[in-house]
């Protein structure tokens, strides 16, 4: 009995000792630079023998050596530790040897794996086993999130993108996969890099992914910053090549990676899906740190000579004022020019949609863009088009004479004295402005709109939600505003004296025809002298008298009027006067009732486009 307790307890201490494996293994999504082993996804061939020892106690911290014997005439070429995520199946490679021996220190607790790797190409994988004890790469990333000073993203995003990279050195042995190797040993591969970035940023409350490219065998960073999704590749901005103090200078980086758009991304980066539409430069580092002012101020004598020229298309040079600015991040690791078509992005994004006067003093409105940087896997080139293209519209001129027009920011001006004369397609000067006109502004001076053939200047404007009517325009004809599809007025009038001439608005009294005066009655106008209802089918307008002082509750209840005009008599609008009235599109008011409207009735009306006057 005693010799068998002392056979069982010898096979006990045998089996800590050695682990077997009997299983082959093939590698996928692998290549230089980059270790993953999903073992679902593994041949099942037939195995051989392999045992690995270990002299050392799995814990973090402590220092263990491991030897790999093999039964059969099998060479071992190298072997990887590759521990399981806390999520997920793939094992991810933390440490790739180069000799069948190996002293290692765990900075990670964990389930891991030893995948190795024969001389003729054929791989094994050794059954799991546990590491215990304190998580040093945790503890590390608490550590210095909570020296991270605060901001918004973009500021703790970037302070941990520049901890990172200036404590910490590129692995060009390619042998430290994982975070503890750039957060606890000082260097690391690319996958080290975006590991540990990940780890940084999450633990900051920063969004942050991994994007992996088979194709490159490479691994970068996604990141959210104030709401919008940027690609990030740190390992690119990091100038070490070697340990501080060994011909390396510390404590400087470059930002040329930090928070790009897929568009711009992709001049040296392919085989990967943007999933998470990488498209906005708000948190670009250059745009924050102001290079977007450097670049400008280089291109300020192309935008001038340009439109100098005076309306049309140009083609302006970012590259140019890069070079001749000498636009660039410069350091103890040297100098970092800002690339080509990152300045011309930047330029397109703070030009288009800008105003510039030329040296005549003419407005011009500004629509600029950029092409989209293109790589090219066969021949492992990226393109870079560092161009802006430019197109400058004139945001005002002369109608006619003694009439002019502005626009700015979805208004339309039209200016001076006389009328408005007809205007055909071919002609209108503010075209390209029309789908952005949100409010036209008819200012004193203008008397009325010309018309020839039931065109005029305000037809197409498709988005208008607002006009104001000056004092000057005392009579507007029925189809003035026929042509502003949005707002599908039918007769407006308006005038110094207010709503007197209720001709003008074409309305006549069902019965006789001809009486002009009426009151309004339950949402009615009924003529004053025959007690009948006014004609409203066809213009849909209950236009209301002008000595029409004040409106009772609920006053247009159930009307079915699709343009109420209120006279300029009226003191104040009740908050229930439109209660119960869906119908109305169009409200024309006095200018002195506008700001007046209570804040209910605003919601009320929020789809009903003002027209003052």
């Amino acid at each position: 009995m005693k010799t068998f307790g002392k056979k069982l307890l010898f096979c006990l201490l045998l089996a800590a000792m050695t682990l077997c494996v009997c299983a082959s293994v093939a590698e996928t999504d692998a290549g230089d630079g980059l270790r993953y082993y999903d073992l679902e996804a593994l041949t099942d061939r037939a195995g051989r023998e392999t045992t690995f020892t270990r002299t050392g106690t799995l814990k973090t911290g402590n220092e263990v050596t491991f030897t790999i014997r093999q039964n059969m005439n099998k060479a071992v070429d190298s072997y990887s530790i590759a521990r399981k995520p806390d999520s997920g199946k793939t094992y991810q490679c933390v440490y790739d040897a180069h000799s069948p021996k190996m002293t290692y220190t765990f900075y990670q607790t964990g389930t891991y794996r030893l995948f190795i790797n024969y001389q003729d190409g054929d791989w094994d994988y050794t059954d799991s086993f546990k590491v215990t004890g304190e998580d040093f790469v945790t503890g590390k990333a608490k550590e210095i999130v909570a020296e991270c000073p605060a901001g918004d993203d973009y500021e703790r995003a970037l302070w941990l993108h520049d901890w990172i990279a200036k404590n910490s050195y590129i692995d060009t042995s390619l042998t430290y996969f994982g975070a503890d190797g750039v957060l606890c040993r000082g260097c690391g591969v690319g996958q080290s890099y975006a590991e540990a970035y990940r780890l940084l940023l999450r633990t900051a409350g920063i969004g942050c992914g991994l994007v992996l490219s088979s194709a490159m065998s490479r691994e970068w960073n996604v990141i959210r910053l104030n709401g919008k999704w940027y690609m990030c590749d740190l390992t690119r901005d990091v100038i070490n090549r070697a340990p501080a103090g060994e011909g390396t200078p510390a404590g400087y980086c470059f930002h040329g990676q930090f928070a790009l758009p897929t568009s711009l991304f992709s001049y040296d980066h392919y085989g990967f899906t943007d999933k998470w539409n990488c498209t906005s430069m708000q948190d670009n580092y250059y745009m924050r740190e102001e290079y977007g002012v450097r670049i400008m101020n280089g291109l300020a004598g192309q935008i001038s000579e340009a439109i100098d020229w005076g309306a049309g298309r140009f083609v302006l040079n970012a590259e140019t004022a890069v070079e001749e600015n000498q636009i660039e991040e410069t350091g103890a690791g040297g100098s970092l020019p800002v690339r080509g078509d990152i300045a011309a992005e930047i330029a397109a994004r703070l030009l288009n949609g800008t105003y510039r006067e030329n040296k005549a003093g003419v407005s011009f409105y500004l629509e600029a863009s950029h092409q989209a940087s293109t790589y090219n896997v066969s021949t492992k080139t990226g393109t870079i088009d560092s161009t802006v293209q430019l197109t400058a519209y004139a945001s005002s001129g002369t109608i006619a004479e003694g009439i002019t027009w502005h626009y700015e920011e979805g208004t339309l001006t039209i200016s001076g004295a006389g009328k408005l004369p007809s205007l055909y397609e071919e002609i209108v000067p503010w075209t390209v402005f029309s789908p952005k006109i949100t409010t036209v502004l008819i200012e004193e001076g203008i008397t009325g709109l010309e018309k020839e053939k039931e065109v005029n200047a305000l037809r197409g404007l498709e988005k208008v939600k607002q006009i104001t009517i000056p004092e000057s325009m005392k009579g507007i004809s029925s189809s003035d505003f026929d042509a502003l599809d949005s707002l599908k007025l039918a007769h407006v009038a308006c005038g110094s004296a207010g709503l007197t001439a209720m001709q003008e608005l074409g309305i006549r009294c069902q019965a006789s025809g001809t009486h002009t005066n009426s009151t309004v009655k339950k949402g009615k106008a009924v003529c004053d002298t025959c007690d009948q209802t006014f004609a409203m089918s066809g213009t849909g307008v209950l236009a209301l008298p002008s000595s029409l002082t004040q409106l009772g509750a609920k006053a247009f209840s159930g009307s079915t009027a699709k343009t109420i005009v209120i006279p300029k008599n009226c003191a104040a609008i009740p908050e229930d006067a439109f209660e119960g009235c869906d119908a109305v599109t169009t409200l024309i008011l006095p200018k002195t009732l506008k700001d007046g409207i209570p804040s209910d009735m605003r919601e009320q009306l929020i789809d009903t486009v003002l027209v003052t006057y």
